[in-house]
């Protein structure tokens, strides 16, 4: 009796890995696993990347933004950086 079930459970589980062999054999089965596993880890990621931040900060974020008085810098150094990188020839 003990022997049936071994073969049973061995009978099983070839069949089980033989459904998943064949799963993974189709580009479409793939395709769509990934798609849902991406859907998962955005929809997981969205609430601490798309959070606000509080009118207060917000405020003040902006406000040093168009106030900010080293956008000249900053441009400058793009500018520079721009030819050296076609300089480089990139």
């Amino acid at each position: 009796m003990d022997a049936y079930l071994w073969i049973a459970g061995i009978g099983l589980f070839a069949v089980a890995a033989g459904a998943v062999f064949m799963a993974f054999r189709n580009p479409a089965f793939i395709a769509g696993l990934v798609k849902v596993a991406a859907t998962a880890i955005f929809n997981a990621m969205l609430p601490a990347i798309a959070k606000r931040m509080p009118p207060d900060e917000e405020a003040a974020w902006n406000k040093f933004n168009r106030s900010s008085p080293d956008k000249d810098e900053i441009r400058a150094w793009k500018k520079a950086y721009r030819k050296r990188q076609k300089a480089k020839g990139q």
